[in-house]
């Protein structure tokens, strides 16, 4: 009885553990996904900065030159738009790279969640085995007929039964 009553307390714990566990690790999962937003919008800031000075620098060269029209607008037109794609795209990796923590924290208090439903189970699952197996709990007895272990439970006896043999 004493070692089913442990075991039931150890499973309770186990699953108040994992759900603690899975709760951190959602939270942490979050917290990730805010960093992942900041250092793209950063990592964009910083890329649309370097692509400023690099246009400015391409023009300056192109006027020094004496281009004015023509294949110069062609080019300039050119290096805005695979600049402006370069910039959306890193956003976008930050966008995926915060979506799969964003995925990973809900997997997590999913987890959490099952731990904790599985710790209150095995833990009832032990106290019905020790109330149902050994007699210890419910039954106040023992594995015997007639409750050797004292006090005689309920079907202790070929009387209490409705078939009135021994259960």
């Amino acid at each position: 009885m004493l070692g089913s009553l442990f075991q039931a307390a150890g499973d309770l714990l186990g699953g108040i553990a994992g759900y603690t566990s899975g709760k951190y690790n959602a939270d942490e999962a979050r917290v990730q996904a805010r960093i992942a937003l900041e250092q793209a919008a950063e990592a964009e800031a910083r890329f649309r900065r370097d692509a400023a000075r690099f246009q400015g620098t391409f023009r300056a060269r192109a006027g020094g030159s004496g281009l004015t029209a023509g294949s110069f607008l062609d080019a300039e037109t050119s290096n805005i738009v695979q600049q402006e794609l370069d910039a959306l795209t890193v956003r976008y990796k930050g966008a995926l790279a915060a979506r799969g923590y964003r995925v990973q924290a809900k997997l997590y208090k999913r987890q959490a969640q099952f731990a904790l439903a599985g710790g209150y189970l095995s833990a009832g699952a032990d106290l019905l085995g020790a109330a149902g197996g050994g007699g210890s709990l419910l039954m106040g007895g023992s594995d015997t007929p007639g409750g050797a272990g004292g006090g005689g439970g309920y079907f202790s006896s070929p009387a209490n039964t409705p078939s009135g043999g021994w259960v």
